[in-house]
């Protein structure tokens, strides 16, 4: 007499025979992560805060400090210059704040201590004029890389989460 098989066997051969996929997580955008959007891809290498900033000897206020991003700019276009301007590269803090890279054109320098290592005052300024236009970069190839340099507050900054933004790529990320 042949006993019929049970469910469990069933269930079995069904296990058995049915194929797992098992899903790759995308990447959450951040440091190291490239990002696609238009004609560039966008990648944070680096991103750290310092309140002097060495070699060219600018120092910030108490409160205040350099964030240093360093951003790779790939053009995905060849038919068109690899040129990056960096008006259009800003930072977005936590609370909404919308930080354009380090100037006089800014407003920045009133969170300056020092700049070359001379001692900021008002008086000292009056004198210092800016184009009034942010700079473009230009690469002979399709990929630069660059440090981009904003004043921020120091309040809350190492678990604050930042968001770059180049055209329509944003980025969020913390700092290292």
């Amino acid at each position: 007499m042949v006993k019929p098989l049970g469910i469990g066997f069933a269930l079995l051969f069904l296990v058995a025979c049915s194929r797992v996929t098992v899903a790759t997580p995308t990447p959450t955008p951040g440091i190291g992560v490239p990002v696609t959007g238009g004609r560039w891809q966008v990648t944070i290498a680096n991103a750290q805060k310092t309140t002097k900033w060495e070699g060219i000897g600018h120092e910030t206020k108490s409160g205040y400090a350099f964030l240093l991003v360093t951003v790779t700019f790939h053009n995905l276009d060849a038919s068109l210059k690899t040129e990056v301007s960096t008006e259009g590269a800003t930072i977005v803090t936590a609370d909404g704040e919308l930080k354009n890279i380090f100037g006089l054109e800014t407003g920045d320098i009133s969170n300056i201590e020092s700049w070359n290592g001379a001692h900021i005052t008002p008086e000292s300024i009056k004198g210092i004029r800016s184009s009034g236009s942010l700079d473009t970069f230009m690469a002979r190839k399709d990929t630069l890389s660059m440090t981009l340099v904003y004043v921020i507050s120091t309040e809350g900054i190492d678990s604050q989460v930042f968001t770059f933004q180049f055209q329509d790529i944003q980025i969020p990320f913390t700092l290292n």
